[in-house]
């Protein structure tokens, strides 16, 4: 573990408790001592973190420079993990934005990039992602088959969180497409013949725990209860 480390892990803890003050003055700390001492990827994942703060800060334009150095810096250090992470960090602020083409386009960036790497999560993720933008531009039937794929996969690996969003998107299409239409836009997904999620390639060791740190894992009890809340909403598709 490098000098750098140290302050930037202790600013996740303190970002993980909601304390965003302390959680910047380590970031800040971690940023100032890996420029010094050369450590790029530190710097690069510094950057980030920064930017995560001044994103649940409400300093959207803070927040997308740090984010866009960080992607800059993991290009530039060949590192398509944090590459993926920036991507989507920067298409979830012009989301927030009201950039809906900019944030499709990094969302998109985002996706291809986890295909590439074969990060189950981070496609299904991704794919949510891109659903939820172009149900805010009103393009229902291209948003169904990524939220419904992105579903599948979520519920699939038990991840709790990424679900509520992607059923909201769904009832959305629902309430806008009705539900035979939506049926015959979502119905290869529901089938399992996915178009979009692939299959992973080898990763990393750590690349699910790395990049889903916050994801809550779902007990059976509430996976269940997702299940049943998804078969309530698409009783048809399932």
């Amino acid at each position: 573990m490098g000098r750098g480390d140290q302050p930037r892990l202790r600013g996740n803890i303190y970002h993980d408790k909601g304390e965003l003050d302390q959680a910047l003055k380590y970031y800040e700390e971690a940023l100032a001592i890996s420029r010094e001492i050369g450590d790029q990827w530190v710097v690069a994942s510094s950057l980030s973190n920064l930017g995560s703060i001044y994103h649940d800060r409400g300093e959207l334009d803070k927040a997308l420079r740090h984010h866009e150095q960080a992607l800059a810096m993991s290009r530039d250090n060949g590192d398509l993990w944090g590459t993926a992470s920036s991507l989507s960090n920067i298409g979830s602020i012009y989301r927030d934005k009201g950039r809906l083409a900019e944030a499709l386009k990094y969302d998109n960036g985002a996706l291809k990039v986890a295909r590439n790497l074969g990060h189950l999560l981070g496609v299904a993720t991704d794919l949510g992602n891109v659903g939820l933008i172009l149900t805010d531009r009103s393009e229902h039937e291209q948003a169904v088959p990524k939220l419904a794929d992105s579903l599948i996969t979520l519920l699939n690996m038990g991840v709790a969180n990424g679900p509520r969003q992607t059923l909201t998107g769904l009832a959305g299409c629902d309430d806008k497409l009705g539900r035979r239409r939506l049926v015959e836009t979502a119905g290869a997904c529901w089938k399992g013949r996915r178009s979009y999620c692939r299959p992973p390639r080898p990763r990393r060791p750590d690349a699910y725990e790395t990049a889903g740190a916050k994801q809550e894992r779902a007990s059976p009890t509430s996976h269940n209860r997702l299940t049943a809340a998804c078969g309530q909403r698409l009783t048809a598709c399932v």
